[in-house]
């Protein structure tokens, strides 16, 4: 079974992870009120934004990608909006991302940089780690952002996708459906939780006698294949 093919049918992955960090970018926007006149680029040299102060949709955005990019799921559940749900599944696809990221971290300092190529061949568990080395400053070239009072709709020209913000409570926020791959349900959302936890818990055994990648890398297959189809 392509172990990634059924990751992206669940929705198993964000969006932002997969193609936001791909390019999005500067804000066209109509006057903000007086109190919002910052700019999201003064914004940013000025001062780091803290975990849910989003004070353009064009900053929430950045905030979201930065919270998928780092796997920090506090930040990203501080950052977006969306049914108990949705929230989760976010919460969930960050967690599994952070996991596998740590995984990763292991793997290659027990037994070497190419080591990880065994974890991502066709024929293993076939694990994807998001990219954290793109400059997510870049998000203010290309996007194109329209303000209606506490609603804003933003168009990513890279991906060509609406991403939906509201600001609450003096903040906006994104609205997670429109980060997620597709709609969730509650078992896909226990699968991710579930492969996360078990990932966390392979790492401790990384380097341990007897543990080589291919044996890691099999035994993470087959756990992930049974989690999947329960």
């Amino acid at each position: 079974m392509r172990i990634q093919r059924e990751y992206r049918r669940q929705g198993l992955i964000l969006l932002a992870a997969a193609a936001l960090l791909g390019g999005c970018a500067s804000e066209k926007t109509r006057p903000l009120p007086a109190a919002d006149t910052t700019t999201p680029a003064e914004a940013m040299k000025t001062r780091p934004l803290p975990a849910a102060d989003t004070t353009t949709p064009a900053e929430a955005i950045l905030k979201v990608l930065t919270a998928v990019q780092t796997s920090d799921t506090d930040t990203l559940v501080a950052s977006i909006y969306g049914t108990e749900l949705e929230i989760r599944s976010a919460k969930a696809a960050g967690a599994l991302q952070g996991a596998l990221r740590g995984l990763k971290e292991a793997v290659t300092a027990a037994y070497g940089q190419d080591a990880w190529s065994v974890f991502e061949d066709d024929q293993g568990a076939k694990l994807s780690v998001t990219n954290t080395s793109k400059d997510l400053s870049q998000i203010f070239d290309d996007l194109e952002c329209t303000m209606d009072g506490d609603e804003a709709v933003a168009l990513v020209p890279s991906m060509d996708r609406e991403v939906h913000l509201k600001k609450i409570d003096g903040q906006w926020r994104v609205n997670a459906a429109d980060i997620l791959t597709s709609v969730t349900d509650e078992r896909s959302v226990a699968s991710q939780e579930k492969i996360a936890a078990f990932l966390d818990a392979k790492r401790a055994t990384v380097g341990q006698p007897g543990v080589t990648p291919a044996s890691l890398d099999a035994e993470i297959s087959t756990e992930i294949v049974a989690i999947l189809t329960q």
